[in-house]
Order: structure tokens, then C-alpha cells, then sequence
């Protein structure tokens, strides 16, 4: 005898499980857990959102490839679109013009290497980084205008010192225009523009400074503190040791006597210079054996009678290769090339000097540190140390002794996690930071634990490892009003996690899947009023006369305790709206040519247009409030239901759905049946609902639906919206009939 049993589902934050869960009906997860939820999100409280719509904001150029972000403040931000060798920006929801003109910004960066652009960004300027470019920086000069130049770097940073004492320079002068004659050809054409760095192999050619020495006459050099200078006076040398690093000074009182009643000493000194000298290379000769070099900081006397083994070239140029990364810590600008980590000089972002003026290093210093590691460094991200991502492991930067200040002497670089990293950048979120496992299908949640004084990071979507399918590419992070991570698929569908730590929600859904599109990239950033997040995409779609790309931007989230109205609906991909006189025929709708249109007018669906060739929707009925777009389908499908029972698990029996019962809020539009069957709709137009005007959004539970299913070991409902309503679903009601195997 068939027994039926009513079970409700009222938490659906557990996600799309993976297929290997799907039997796990004893696992906590099961039980909110569904095997499809494709064009939905997960919320922290249970139900299941559907996603919103993507709005058009701007057609995308022919070649453009990435999204980034140029964020002054919540209320002043830029999009930034990447196309071949050229930026374009998008704000106050549109590409920022002047005078009908989009503002452009030439760049050297291909639209194939925009994706592995490093940037950090502090007031307005954008620090931007990229393997084979120089690095540079993107600058707002006003509200509507940008200009990207090179970055030249000052006082370094420089490669190790030349090993080779078989291998020397000399120069045929201190100061000004120098050429540089080596005994080997150590220059490169990639040289020119790039910093180069000598110094003495001795002082064999200055005498030392001595107190009371007399018959020093002007023009005399003397070395002191690993300095030289030069005398601007005669006389007797004072009890004053030469240690100034500019100017003229005094050695002595001049007048008086001194304890032995012997006239007192005093000879002016001019600093000359120290042990090292440094200038940016102009020009190669002699087979790469000569440069020209312009001096910045002038190089010792004795260059140019000693030739010395003693020079280093710059770290960074066209010929050593220029930094992949870069980001901003503990007040410094650091760049990341190869293994080699630099962080510029504290609170002075463009100078790279190791010594400070003295010549000697000191805390506040340029660092460069050597990362010991095999495999190339992918991503950087400055937590409360920095974080470093490689293809085997990943590391913190850290000072080893926590009371000192950071410097050359007090860095050190430790492993933390083993699981590898892909070359994605990562996100901060929170106390974690969330980065891509080698391989792009596992999202980690990187976060100190003080109890294991290390950084651990546990897989993100343990639960739903299909969800990854293809690899992870991009990363975003909406924190206003969803708390959402977005992960963009290789396959150009958006995967979202309702992303609050404290909660554990461990639930993954396929958030974005647009019918006929791609999406290529993704950014989220502060809405134009700066009350919530705004979620980018760059689309490329398919349309029957070719394909076109756009940047869109995914509507409000639909919240039920705002009171909206149906007509206030927007949910259709590369949509417009309208909100005006009534009107019938609606234009601006080139980039969807030839595509059928969904179109809610005055809160009532229209079906059957296609836009024309030339853009436009005509509607048999003037509409004031029209959103118009391309339809998308949200689908819930549920887990095999468990049924308690007295001689074990209800699985393998034979079972019927034979009815659903759906508590929703501000829904309609729906329609339900069992999995692989005909759905039926759920909600009708209710009575009350006045004439030409749309329908009521319900709330609450529906009448039962019943299902006309037949007899499976399966009894899984599936739910499904195709229309431009919202649909939140709070909890899903099946009634089963059960018979024996």
C-alpha cells in the first residue's frame, strides 16, 4: 500500500552538491543541499535568490579582454576596459566621454597579456606591472582624464654585484655625461634607460684623514667615515672627524687654542663623494663594451685611473626583464621579477635606494630579498604579512624579529601552505584571502590561525567540486548588500558562494549562465552612489549577424522588504529599461539584433518580438515602465528525497512525487514537476490583480501542485523560472508515495 510523506527542504544554503554527494544522504550537508541550481544564489538565511540582470551600459571594443578597477573612493570609481594597446573607462554607469568621445589611454599592453596585469593603486595612481613591460603607472590628471607613462625608479633596485674580478670598469669622468669602458661586453641595447652602479675597489689613492695635521692646502683630498673629500682652506686639520654627506663644513673651532695651548685647528671640507657612484645608461658602443651614462649620483675620484671589479646592473630593464607584480606594504611600493622580491624606501613609493644618504643602509631603507623557491611567484597580497603564491606552495614575508623595524636584516620569507596556487590574482575578503589551487578547480580560503602560527587555507568548494568545471579564472567580491565571492569560469559562466566565514556557509551555485554569451571577465566595484557593490561583466555574445561584446552590469539584487513593484522588475541579460512617457517602440538595442526579446511592460510579460536589425522592440501597446532584454532560465533541481524509516533508508524504493508545495516570497512566474517531466505553472494571475497592469508578486505557500510523475527510485522536483519575475524560494514541500522495490 502506497504511504505518502510530506518533507520540506528550508535551507538550500548547502549549494549544488557534486555528484560523488548526491547518495551522502547521511552527511549534514544533504539535507540543504540540491543537485542543480543554475541562474540562483544561495543567501546566508536559507533560500535561494534568483539572480538579476545584467544591464548594458556600453558596446565593448572588438578587442576587448579584461575588466579592472580604478577605485578613488566609494563614490568615485572607474572601470577599466583592456583592449589591444589601449584603456577605456566606464563611470556613472557609462564610458566616460568628452564631448561624445570616448576617453582612451594608449598602452604597450596587448589585449592576450591584459589578464596578467598587476596593479596597486594610492590616491590616483594606478601602479601597474606585466611580464616583457616596463613598469608604469596610470594617473587621473581630473575627472575625465587619464594619462599612462613608464615608471622610472630611483637609486635602484640593482642585480648582485659582479663576482668576476676578471671583468672591470673604468669611466672617464665623475660627473655629468660619463662613458663607462669595460673589459668584457657587459652592456646591452635593453641597457639603455636601465640604472648602472659602480664602486671603488679601494682608496688606495686618498689619504686618510688625520686630527692636527698640518700643511693641508687647498685642494688636497682626504678619505674619512669611507668618504672623500676635499679641503676648501689651508691650515691645520681640527679634532672634528669629516662626516657630512653634502656641503662644507668645519673639521675645527679655527680659532683658540687647544689643551696642549697650540693654536686650534680647522680645515673647511667639500664632500666630494663615498665608495659607490650610480647613473642611467644613455647609449651602448663598442660592441657592448662602452656605454654613455648620465650621473645621478656622483661616482668616485678614482674610477677613472683604477678600474674596479665592483658594478652591478639595474634589476629592472628591457635587458635583465622587468617585474610581473606589484603591490603596496607597510607604507613601501614593492615589485616582484623572477625570485627577486624590492620594496622601495618607507613612504617614498618611486626610490629604491639601499643606502640613505651616507651611503649605509638603514631600516627605513629599500629592500630586495632573494624568495627561495623553485617555481615562479604567480600572485602577491599584503595581509598582516605578505602573502606570496607559487605553482608548489605558498609563503608569508615577515619580519623576524616582530619589535624591530622592517629591513634588509630583519625579512624573512617562510613557507605556509603546500596546495600550490594558479595564476589567478587573489581576493582579500575579510580576514581571508581567498586565492586558486594549481589546477583552477579549488577556491581557498587563506587565514591565520594563531593556534597553529601559520596560515592554513581549507578548500572553499569541498562540497562541490563540479562547480569548477573548466577552471577558475577571475575573482570578485561584492560585500554590499549580498556578501557574495564570484569565481568566473574558463567557459565564461559565473559560479557564486554566499561568502560570510562566521556563518559557514558552504553553498556554490552556477550564479550566472547566459544563453548565447560568454562572459570574459568580471570586476566588482562601488555602485555610482557608493550603497552597495556593483558586479562587471565583459560579454561577448552570439547573435545571427556575428558576434559583438558589451559591458553590462548585473541589476540590484532583488529584496523582498523593499516594497518594490513588479513593474520595477529587471531580469533579462543586455537589457535596457525604460521609465517615461508611454511609448511603443523602444530603440538602442543594436547589440542584441535579431535575438528574441523578453520584455516586462508595466509589469506585465510581452512575449513573441525579436529586435530588429536596426535595434528596436515595438511593442501592440504603449508602456511607460519597460525593461527589455534577452531571457535566462533559473532552475532548482532537488536531491533524491530521504524518508525516514523504521527498516532502514528509503533509497532504491520505488517512489512518486505527486505533489509540491513552494513557500516563496515576491515570486511569480514559476513552474514545477518531477525531474525530466513537463512542469506545470505555479502561480496564476490572481483576481484582484487589476486589468492592464501586471501581476501581484505572491508570497507565502502555494496551492499544492500536483505532479504527474510516474514511478522512479528518483522523486526529485525541479523548479524553474523563465519570465522577467523575481523568485526567491524559501523552502520547497514534497509529498511522496512510497511503494516496495
Amino acid at each position: 500500500m502506497p504511504i505518502t510523506a510530506h518533507l520540506i527542504q528550508s535551507s538550500f544554503n548547502g549549494g549544488e552538491l557534486s555528484r560523488r554527494l548526491q547518495s551522502r544522504v547521511d552527511a549534514a550537508i544533504y539535507a540543504i543541499g540540491a543537485s542543480e541550481i543554475t541562474n540562483m544564489v544561495a543567501t546566508v538565511e536559507g533560500p535561494l535568490v534568483k539572480t538579476p540582470g545584467a544591464r548594458f551600459r556600453a558596446a565593448a571594443l572588438a578587442t576587448a579582454s579584461w575588466l579592472g578597477r580604478f577605485v578613488f573612493n566609494a563614490t568615485q570609481t572607474y572601470l577599466i576596459e583592456y583592449s589591444e594597446l589601449n584603456i577605456r573607462f566606464l563611470t556613472n554607469d557609462a564610458l566616460l566621454e568628452i564631448a561624445g568621445v570616448p576617453v582612451e589611454v594608449v598602452t604597450p599592453y596587448s589585449a592576450a597579456e591584459a589578464s596578467s596585469i598587476s596593479g596597486t593603486q594610492s590616491g590616483d595612481v594606478l601602479y601597474m606591472a606585466a611580464a616583457g613591460h616596463q613598469q608604469a603607472t596610470l594617473s587621473r590628471t581630473a575627472a575625465d582624464a587619464f594619462a599612462y607613462a613608464a615608471l622610472n625608479l630611483t637609486g635602484g633596485p640593482f642585480k648582485d654585484r659582479n663576482t668576476n674580478d676578471a671583468i672591470t670598469v673604468s669611466a672617464n669622468a665623475t660627473t655629468g655625461a660619463v662613458t663607462v669602458t669595460a673589459t668584457a661586453a657587459i652592456f646591452l641595447a635593453g641597457h639603455v634607460g636601465a640604472p648602472f652602479r659602480i664602486e671603488v675597489a679601494d682608496f688606495s689613492t686618498i689619504k686618510a684623514w688625520e686630527a692636527g695635521y698640518d700643511g693641508i692646502v687647498v685642494g688636497d683630498k682626504r678619505r674619512s667615515d669611507d668618504k672623500a673629500y676635499v679641503a676648501a682652506s689651508a691650515g691645520r686639520t681640527g679634532s672634528i672627524q669629516p662626516t657630512h654627506v653634502r656641503g662644507t663644513e668645519y673639521d675645527g673651532t679655527v680659532t683658540g687654542q687647544d689643551i696642549n695651548a697650540k693654536n686650534a685647528g680647522g680645515v673647511k671640507w667639500t664632500y666630494l663623494h663615498d665608495r659607490f657612484g650610480m647613473g642611467t645608461i644613455t647609449a651602448i658602443g663598442g660592441g657592448g663594451t662602452t656605454a654613455t651614462m648620465n650621473v645621478t649620483r656622483r661616482l668616485p675620484d678614482s674610477i677613472t685611473t683604477i678600474a674596479t671589479h665592483r658594478w652591478s646592473h639595474g634589476l629592472f630593464s628591457a635587458a635583465e626583464g622587468w617585474p610581473h607584480l606589484t603591490f603596496k606594504w607597510k607604507g613601501r611600493l614593492g615589485f616582484i621579477k623572477g625570485f627577486d622580491l624590492c620594496l622601495s624606501v618607507a613612504g617614498a613609493y618611486r626610490d629604491f635606494s639601499e643606502e640613505n644618504e651616507n651611503g649605509v643602509p638603514s631600516p627605513d631603507q629599500a629592500i630586495r630579498k632573494t624568495i627561495d623557491s623553485s617555481d615562479p611567484i604567480l600572485w602577491v597580497k599584503a595581509d598582516r604579512e605578505l602573502l606570496i603564491g607559487t605553482n608548489l606552495g605558498e609563503y608569508k614575508v615577515a619580519k623576524v624579529n616582530p619589535n624591530e623595524p622592517l629591513s634588509s636584516d630583519n625579512i624573512e620569507i617562510v613557507p605556509q601552505t603546500f596546495h600550490g596556487s594558479a595564476a589567478v590574482e587573489p581576493l582579500q575578503i575579510g580576514g581571508i584571502t581567498a586565492f586558486v589551487q594549481r589546477g583552477g578547480r579549488k577556491i581557498r580560503a587563506g587565514e591565520y590561525r594563531y593556534e597553529k602560527d601559520r596560515y592554513v587555507a581549507p578548500n572553499l568548494n569541498i562540497w562541490a567540486r563540479q562547480i569548477t568545471r573548466g577552471g577558475v579564472i577571475q575573482l570578485a567580491h561584492q560585500a554590499e548588500p549580498e556578501e557574495l565571492l564570484w569565481a568566473l569560469r574558463a567557459d565564461g559562466k559565473l559560479i557564486a558562494h554566499a561568502h560570510q566565514p562566521e556563518q559557514e556557509v558552504k553553498g556554490f551555485t552556477l550564479g550566472k549562465d547566459m544563453e548565447d554569451a560568454a562572459i570574459l571577465s568580471i570586476a566588482a566595484m562601488p555602485s555610482t552612489d557608493g550603497t552597495r557593490d556593483d558586479l562587471w561583466l565583459l560579454v561577448e555574445r552570439t547573435l545571427p549577424g556575428g558576434a559583438v561584446k558589451s559591458i553590462e552590469c548585473l541589476d540590484r539584487w532583488w529584496d523582498e522588504d523593499e516594497g518594490r513593484a513588479t513593474a520595477d522588475a529587471f531580469f533579462v541579460d543586455g537589457g535596457l529599461s525604460y521609465d517615461g512617457a508611454p511609448a511603443t517602440v523602444f530603440t538602442g538595442l543594436a547589440h542584441l539584433a535579431g535575438m528574441p526579446a523578453m520584455v516586462l511592460a508595466d509589469g506585465a510579460e510581452v512575449t513573441g518580438l525579436v529586435v530588429s536589425a536596426g535595434g528596436e522592440v515595438t511593442l501592440d501597446r504603449a508602456a511607460s515602465k519597460v525593461s527589455i532584454g534577452l531571457g535566462y532560465t533559473a532552475r532548482v533541481t532537488t536531491l533524491r528525497p530521504e524518508i525516514p524509516k523504521r527498516d532502514g533508508t528509503s533509497q532504491g524504493r520505488r517512489k512518486k512525487l505527486v505533489k509540491v508545495i513552494l513557500r516563496v516570497f515576491d515570486t511569480f512566474g514559476i513552474k514545477a514537476g518531477a525531474l525530466g517531466d513537463e512542469l506545470e505553472n505555479v502561480f496564476d494571475r490572481q483576481p484582484r490583480d487589476p486589468m492592464n497592469s501586471g501581476p501581484g508578486l505572491f508570497n507565502g505557500d502555494s496551492d499544492e501542485q500536483s505532479i504527474g510523475g510516474g514511478w522512479t527510485n528518483d522523486a526529485r522536483a525541479t523548479i524553474e523560472s523563465r519570465s522577467p519575475f523575481p523568485w526567491i524560494l524559501g523552502a520547497a514541500i514534497s509529498g511522496i508515495e512510497e511503494g516496495d522495490r
